[in-house]
């Protein structure tokens, strides 16, 4: 009885809404700074009902940017400690640091393939589980439905979800589930130039997210200064749906943030967007991410944080009212951040010479959760050589206090982390961050590691080894190879003791590459494990199977330009539209499934604007 009693109480109290915590008078008025933001309505593009057409052809095109502009300064850091651990004799390594223990250590329930390598690279995952034990998980070119047994309910390209519908670039997608709405809500972000820049919001229209989707076509430059939307961040609070993104110029020099708050109950049911956007922000941070309420919304007012490696400080926003009242943003900073907020060498791994790109120092994942904000990124951890770690910060909102560590160990890159609650009570701030890891003795793998309350704790737990390196398309990129922007993470919201699902990126043999896929799992608290119902572990293999035929091809832009890509039977005569977008200067490759077309020969064609071809190739399907 008693046990029935403490269910029903713990019930009870993870649909409880988040308690949104004050900054103090005294503590605003010393950290505050004033500022004179641009404020803006928000405008529906178009909006529509949407339907995923099972039938519509699906090219599983893609196409891929090899070589990306870094910043100089940060290169010659990068470039310096990459040396360094190439030349490092390492000893210890994942094998070592899988052995320790603590009195809380993650269990793995559940775990099953997820969304397969396609071509496009880094995977970027992104994971949400409705109450009803839907999985949605989306990477940059496509999305799958899964049940909690690991049994795939979808699975489609991003182009063909949308029903071959939108003809620019579509990538970054993010997912998350809301337990106050019921609904799942995505984003995907369309080209990447001022011309085709829009954000594409979609809300489930239950919490099944096969009975179709509300999509709203917002402008990636709203105020119309000729800028497009990049990396955004996704969250929700009480009221509103935050979108928040990086705005670049037609030259793709970063210009500044942009902060969309929208209001939930204008959209969950199609309605009119109501929203506002902010931008001109002072302090001038670069990604910034909004967080979302641990086990249940918050607000107003809202919170949004971001990092600063130069000056090792941390950024606050403070949203002080919903998008349908008189939203203002305070900002504060902190100053005395506790760690060195800076970015080590690409992650060597084993059998190759080919090293991981490890990104730089920006906000990856976060939440809030009882007047604590929790978020952590990349970022140095061994000053000596270069290893990299995991930058876990949690602020106390109300006083402006930071509590910061890194976690890590020699010999070993972690990188891309993302954090989800793991408490059992208000006052429990014990924690699960997914994370990639690689070391001299090992190939790319996923792992999730719990930091308890006290923060003294990190302990770290396979969720899947690495079968092989990953080269994929190293020969054209100097030897780095793209890892990833992000992983997936998310609270089951009403399960019984805590719960969270993760989605990752390991080393796979693809076909003919050596690139990722993703692997999908359950994790539980070892100290809660006897009470959780653990779902037994189920391994799907390579989806589609058979293995699907690809069309490569590479091709170079000496300037910036719109490119159409299609393919033509021998007639000449259109067959599919791939591509209409202004690609960047640089080298690209693209690939889509050959099974998409029927037998024959054909051609594929890549048109300047002029109509001039920049490039094509004769293929057979047979």
């Amino acid at each position: 009885m008693r046990s029935a009693i403490f269910f029903i109480v713990g019930w009870l109290w993870l649909y409880a809404q988040e308690i949104t915590v004050a900054i103090a008078p005294e503590v605003a008025q010393k950290h505050k700074i004033p500022l004179k933001v641009r404020k803006g309505t928000l405008t529906t593009l178009r909006s529509y009902e949407h339907h995923p057409d099972p039938n519509v052809v699906d090219y599983r095109f893609s196409l891929q940017r090899i070589d990306h502009p870094v910043d100089p300064a940060l290169a010659a850091v990068k470039a310096h400690y990459t040396a360094l651990k190439k030349q490092a004799k390492a000893e210890g390594g994942l094998s070592e640091i899988l052995q320790k223990t603590a009195q809380i250590q993650p269990v793995i329930g559940a775990s099953f393939a997820g969304n397969q390598f396609d071509g496009s690279t880094p995977p970027d995952n992104t994971i949400a589980i409705s109450n009803g034990g839907i999985i949605v998980t989306v990477v940059n070119s496509n999305i799958a439905y899964y049940n909690t047994s690991g049994t795939q309910l979808y699975s489609s390209s991003l182009a063909a979800f949308y029903n071959n519908n939108y003809t620019a670039f579509l990538y970054d997608p993010l997912v998350l589930y809301d337990p106050q709405i019921d609904r799942f809500i995505m984003v995907v972000l369309h080209g990447s130039d001022p011309q085709t820049s829009k954000v594409l919001l979609n809300i489930s229209k239950t919490n099944d997210p096969t009975q179709g989707w509300w999509v709203y076509e917002i402008s990636g430059d709203p105020a119309g200064l000729g800028r497009w939307f990049d990396y955004p961040k996704l969250g929700v609070s009480t009221d509103d749906i935050f979108i928040t993104g990086n705005l670049y110029n037609a030259n793709n020099q970063f210009q500044e943030v942009i902060i969309f708050q929208i209001s939930k109950n204008s959209v969950i049911n199609g309605g009119n967007i109501q929203g506002v956007y902010f931008t001109q922000l002072q302090n001038s941070p670069f990604t910034l991410l909004p967080l979302t309420g641990a086990n249940g919304n918050y607000g107003p007012p809202y919170y949004l944080v971001s990092v600063n490696p130069q000056t090792d400080a941390i950024y606050v926003y403070e949203v002080t009212d919903r998008a349908t009242g008189n939203p203002v943003i305070n900002a504060y900073t902190i100053s005395n951040v506790s760690i060195n907020i800076a970015i080590g060498g690409d992650a060597v791994q084993k059998g190759t010479n080919v090293v991981l790109d490890v990104g730089d120092t920006r906000v990856l994942s976060g939440f809030y959760h009882n007047g604590i904000a929790h978020f952590v990124h990349n970022n140095i951890f061994d000053p000596q050589i270069g290893y990299n770690g995991v930058a876990y910060h949690r602020v106390t909102i109300s006083t402006l206090q930071a509590s910061s560590a890194v976690y890590g160990d020699a010999n070993v890159d972690f990188a891309y982390p993302a954090i989800a609650w793991m408490g059992t009570n208000p006052n429990d701030q014990t924690v699960a961050i997914n994370i990639l890891a690689s070391d001299a003795q090992s190939y790319p793998s996923h792992l999730v590691m719990i930091v308890e309350t006290n923060m003294n704790n990190a302990i770290w737990t396979l969720v899947k080894a690495g079968e092989r390196f990953v080269d994929y398309l190293a020969a054209q990129s100097n030897g780095v190879t793209r890892w990833g922007d992000y992983t997936g993470i998310t609270r089951k919201y009403n399960a019984s003791v805590p719960e969270v699902w993760v989605a990752g990126q390991y080393g796979a043999s693809v076909g003919q590459y050596n690139a990722f896929n993703t692997w999908i799992a359950q994790i539980f608290r070892s100290d809660l494990a006897s009470t959780a119902t653990a779902q037994p572990a189920t391994v799907i293999h390579l989806y589609p199977n058979p293995v699907p035929q690809w069309f490569t091809l590479s091709f170079s832009l000496n300037e910036p330009q719109w490119i159409t890509i299609a393919v033509q039977d021998v007639q000449g005569r259109e067959v599919a539209l791939l591509l209409q977008d202004r690609l960047h200067q640089g080298t690209h490759q693209l690939r889509f499934d050959l099974n998409a077309l029927a037998k024959g020969t054909y051609v594929l064609t890549i048109q300047n604007h002029e109509g001039k071809i920049v490039a094509y190739k004769t293929f057979i399907v047979d």
